[in-house]
């Protein structure tokens, strides 16, 4: 296969051009290495600088209210207890109150 005259002309720039894609396919490999060691060593100082709960502890459960009940059960089992007796002796007044006694003497 013979090379024309015309593709003589052509070939110079094509190379100019395939260098230039070479060198900047080039440049984005390192600029993307550089970007990602960049984001690795800000990732580093960020957990360097907070400070993390420890991985193995343990959470112990939530227990200082009577008869090993939390978050005040124990306290609102006496309220509701409380609210129930004075609801019956509420109903009790009210009967009370509705009936009348005939004593004679």
């Amino acid at each position: 296969m013979s090379i024309t005259p015309y593709e003589t002309l052509a070939i110079a720039p094509k190379s100019q051009e395939a260098s230039m894609f070479r060198s900047n396919q080039l440049q984005k490999e390192s600029a993307q290495q550089a970007q990602i060691a960049g984001t690795v060593q800000q990732q580093t100082q960020q957990r360097m600088s907070r400070t993390e709960k420890p991985a193995g502890k343990e959470e112990t459960p939530f227990k200082f209210d009577a008869k090993e009940k939390g978050n005040n059960a124990y306290h609102q089992q006496q309220e509701r207890e409380r609210k129930q007796k004075e609801e019956k002796e509420s109903e009790d007044r009210k009967r009370m109150l509705g009936c009348t006694f005939e004593v004679s003497v």
